[in-house]
């Protein structure tokens, strides 16, 4: 609800709608999300089909400038649509043209591409430079798996388990940096999501990343969920706050003259907000620091965490996140006794 400096009310305007997506993205499953159901075989049979068209881009690519798929790095693909350009392209993805070009050799004339073709885009990689060199080497072993001939079983049996080891390292890899990039953060699962888009995006010709992603991901989000500091766990703290510091900020506007009444309702519904406020973050503090050796210095760790989340209220933050503290103290006392 807004309020005018006369005191009357009106409800705030609808959001813009989200800008429409890019050309670019492979369809892709979120990662964290469900999985996969009958609805979405069309999903999977496109990320198939584009992942077909990336592979045959990289294989002319090879062709053209004698570099294996792997040697350019990360990079991302864009299927051509009509009226794009490889200016156009690169801008889009803050890709110097040079460079642009020089990443798709399988391009004969960079100043006139077609509707269908794989255009890519180096960028950098998401991932420490140790689980890169693990995506390099699964990827080099999935090229030598597809080379090797069918009579030739016990190199294919080889090459098949080496390269179910090396997407578990990968695996692996990619879950410790998401642990590594979210350490000490709340809202871990929102902090890794660029990492992981861009993980999703990397465009290797294959599901393989993507489905190791996935599980690093899961793996990663369960044990944040352990610790209740998920964006879901969160998310009554949070609305709470938000809804609290909205009501203080149109306070704050009243100007004179405004009728008292309308005043101190607003006064009281900020109290409350805060209250609940309070009331929130008490019991988030219980679920989740009850199991600290020391939980009085966990949740007052947890509250300066989330107090970093709202820079603009200090005051009110201050008393309701010390409040909190005090009351979840008592209650962890009485748990732990």
């Amino acid at each position: 609800m807004l309020i005018g400096p006369d005191g009357s009310t009106s409800e705030p305007p609808p959001p813009p709608p989200p800008p429409p997506p890019p050309h670019q993205v492979a369809p892709t499953k979120p990662s964290g999300a469900a999985p996969a159901s009958a609805g979405t075989a069309g999903q999977t049979n496109a990320s198939s089909s584009f992942d077909h068209a990336v592979q045959a881009a990289r294989i002319a690519r090879a062709a053209a400038d004698g570099l294996a798929p792997w040697a350019h790095g990360y990079e991302t693909a864009t299927t051509v649509a009509p009226g794009d350009t490889l200016y156009g392209i690169a801008t889009t993805h803050h890709v110097p043209l040079l460079d642009e070009e020089a990443d798709n050799a399988q391009i004969a004339n960079p100043s006139l591409v077609f509707p269908g073709q794989m255009v890519f885009s180096p960028g950098h990689s998401p991932v420490s430079a140790a689980t890169t060199i693990r995506i390099q080497a699964a990827e080099q072993t999935d090229a030598a798996l597809a080379d090797a001939p069918a009579g030739q079983r016990a190199t294919r049996a080889a090459l098949e388990h080496a390269s179910q080891q090396q997407w578990a390292d990968v695996q692996s890899g990619i879950a410790n940096d998401l642990r590594a990039q979210a350490a000490g953060k709340l809202l871990p699962d929102k902090v890794v999501q660029p990492s992981v888009r861009a993980l999703d995006q990397w465009a290797i010709g294959s599901g393989k990343l993507r489905q190791a992603t996935q599980a690093a991901y899961q793996q990663v989000d369960g044990e944040w969920q352990q610790q209740g500091i998920t964006s879901q766990q969160l998310a009554p703290v949070l609305q709470a706050r938000q809804t609290a510091a909205q009501d203080e900020a149109a306070l704050s506007h009243l100007r004179s003259p405004v009728n008292r009444a309308i005043v101190q309702g607003e006064q009281a519904q900020a109290g409350q907000d805060w209250q609940k406020v309070q009331q929130n973050t008490q019991q988030w503090l219980e679920n989740t620091a009850g199991t600290s050796a020391f939980p009085e210095d966990a949740a007052a760790r947890r509250v300066k965490q989330l107090d970093a989340l709202f820079p603009g209220d200090e005051i009110r933050r201050g008393q309701s996140g010390g409040a909190a503290i005090g009351d979840a103290d008592l209650a962890l006392a009485r748990h732990h006794a």
